[in-house]
C-alpha cells in the first residue's frame, strides 16, 4: 500500500486507504464550512432541498467531478 498521512482519529487513514482503490472515492468532509459544496448549498439551496439529494446531484454530476 502507498503512503497514507497520519490523522488524529484515523479518518484520514481510512480515507487514504479507500482512495487507493481504483473503483472507490472518498470525498472527505463534503459539507465542512470551508468546502465549495457547502458554500454552494448555503447560497443556492436555501435548505429547501434535502442535503442528501443535493449531495447526490453534486457528486453524480460529471461537471463537478472534473
Amino acid at each position: 500500500m502507498g503512503s497514507v498521512k497520519n490523522g488524529r482519529s484515523g479518518s484520514n487513514y481510512v480515507a487514504g486507504v479507500i482512495n487507493q482503490h481504483p473503483q472507490l472515492v472518498n470525498y472527505g468532509e463534503v459539507l465542512g464550512e470551508w468546502t465549495l459544496p457547502y458554500r454552494l448549498y448555503e447560497k443556492l439551496a436555501n435548505h429547501k432541498v434535502p442535503v442528501d439529494s443535493y449531495l447526490d446531484y453534486i457528486y453524480s454530476n460529471k461537471f463537478m467531478l472534473c
